[in-house]
């Protein structure tokens, strides 16, 4: 006897040990969407992050996210410490714009990019690798015949959204390490190992890219 499919997420880890970019496969409405559906999303409301301006955008669509993360059953506890991982991240960019724009302006760069890139988290946990390769390829086939530069584009593509998840990841882990040896307000005990794991982490990639034949003449193929 065949059961019935079930809207409840069956989520392939039970512990909180995950890795910001990892597909969680399910089977919540935000899973069964189509992957250019979501992908044409994150680029609309990037574009509007980007054009319109005020905190209150920014604020309106990372509610909008959460909004949409825990009706598409995404963990809750992760779904908070993503969101809070990338203000952190976010915050050591923001001092800087406090000084050089003031803090009206550093609040609404906080938000709008914390926004875009819980947005693009939430896509990248929702969509599998290999449908949003098939989605950028098919959008970019009548412009390119070959189909290098479409490979190409669906991998950095891909990439960007994995990428920035990642680092913040890394700026949370650098945190936590500093604090557990007590040194939390030694900067350089924060930045050393992030720059450290951020090169190791940009080594890696890398060397896949090398492996697909990516950083080979413009005579190969992806």
């Amino acid at each position: 006897m065949s059961s019935r499919p079930t809207n409840k997420p069956t989520w392939r880890s039970h512990r909180f040990l995950w890795t910001l970019s990892t597909y969680l496969p399910a089977n919540s409405w935000l899973h069964r969407l189509p992957a250019g559906a979501k992908m044409a999303t994150v680029f609309v409301v990037t574009v509007l992050i980007a054009l319109l301006r005020g905190w209150q955008f920014g604020a309106m669509t990372l509610a909008a996210v959460v909004i949409i993360a825990v009706t598409a059953a995404v963990p809750f506890r992760q779904l908070v410490s993503q969101v809070l991982r990338t203000m952190l991240f976010l915050l050591l960019l923001g001092a800087f714009v406090v000084w050089r724009a003031g803090v009206g302006y550093a609040v609404e760069m906080v938000l709008d990019l914390t926004a875009a890139i819980t947005l693009a988290w939430l896509v990248t946990i929702t969509t599998r690798t290999d449908d949003i390769f098939d989605t950028m390829q098919r959008a970019l086939r009548p412009i390119d015949r070959s189909g290098r530069l479409a490979n190409k584009v669906a991998l950095g593509f891909a990439m960007v959204l994995r990428t920035i998840p990642a680092l913040a990841e890394v700026t949370a882990d650098a945190r936590d390490a500093a604090a557990a040896r007590g040194m939390s307000r030694d900067a350089r005990a924060l930045l050393t190992p992030m720059a450290i794991r951020t090169v190791a982490h940009a080594h890696t990639v890398g060397e896949a890219l090398a492996a697909r034949g990516v950083l080979d003449g413009p005579g190969r193929d992806v």
